[in-house]
């Protein structure tokens, strides 16, 4: 039986961590510590508060992680966050990140 990491790595094909799962809530926590490393302000102080994020999507794949949500509060309300992750074995941490 394939495990979905050797699933993704045979076939190229990309999952969304639902709610809970602990891929999302680090890929989450990754983008917020990207947010408060590279944003200064009220953006840093968000992020290291752990303000919401509305999931746009979270596409996992087998070279890594796609990230796109919408703020919903703070200085994140009405903004779009985009990035892309990779997973070493440490965790999960930011390739590139955008707001806007």
């Amino acid at each position: 039986m394939l495990s979905i990491a050797g699933l993704i790595a045979t076939t190229g094909w990309a999952y969304t961590p639902r709610p809970g799962d602990p891929d999302r809530a680090a890929i989450c926590n990754a983008v917020r510590l990207a947010i408060a490393n590279n944003y200064g302000g009220q953006l840093q102080s968000d992020a290291l508060h752990g303000r919401q994020f509305v999931i746009g999507f979270i596409d996992i794949s087998s070279d890594g992680a796609m990230f796109s949500a919408r703020g919903e509060n703070g200085a994140y309300a009405g903004r779009t966050i985009n990035a892309n992750l990779r997973q070493d074995a440490q965790g999960w941490w930011v390739e590139q990140i955008r707001i806007r």
